[in-house]
């Protein structure tokens, strides 16, 4: 019989193993994360960039050069 880690580390090492491995995420440095916004900006900003980029050029058309700025912080 095997022992199998049951700690609350292995539970959370197993969760984070399978989104990387199986679930297509991607690990960033923690530091990201803007506790005020309660959101990684830069990671979001990068997907709306590789998802949305015909969505964010037209935003760029319309409302100026610092539509990103404007995306995180819910100004347009």
């Amino acid at each position: 019989m095997t022992t199998k880690p049951t700690s609350e580390r292995d539970f959370e090492n197993a969760i984070e193993a399978w989104l990387l491995e199986q679930a297509g995420y991607t690990r960033v440095d923690n530091r990201q994360f803007d506790p005020a916004l309660a959101l990684d900006k830069h990671t979001l900003l990068a997907f709306l960039n590789e998802t949305q980029p015909g969505a964010l050029d037209a935003l760029k058309r319309s409302g100026g050069s610092n539509v990103e700025q404007a995306v995180v912080h819910e100004e347009i």
